[in-house]
């Protein structure tokens, strides 16, 4: 019964920003949800944790694999996997074509 309360109390400390909170019944839980157990579920409270920019994240894991010698590119599409020359289920590398170009590198 307090659930709603409390997880609108929660959405007003992000200043409402985050999509806000909501709560469903056993059978709606289990729809959205189907990977909860049966048992014990009453009903089910979906709140967002927080937001954040994914592409300042995405940019992060980019240059800090860069960082580490990998090669970054953008609208590459893969269209074939390099194997380890020993290790037959290990990846070394990929083949990829550029989708404005056409170069395959």
């Amino acid at each position: 019964v307090l659930a709603p309360f409390v997880l609108k109390i929660y959405d007003s400390m992000s200043a409402f920003t985050c999509p806000p909170s909501y709560t469903m019944g056993k059978k709606k839980a289990k729809l959205a949800f189907p990977q909860l157990s049966d048992k014990d579920v009453k009903y089910c409270s979906v709140f967002y944790e927080a937001q954040h920019n994914d592409a300042r994240t995405n940019i992060a894991i980019a240059l800090s694999a860069a960082e580490h010698g990998a090669h970054i590119a953008n609208y590459v599409e893969v269209v074939d996997l390099i194997p380890h020359p020993k290790k037959a289920d290990k990846v070394v590398g990929v083949t990829v074509v550029d989708r404005q170009t056409g170069d395959k590198f």
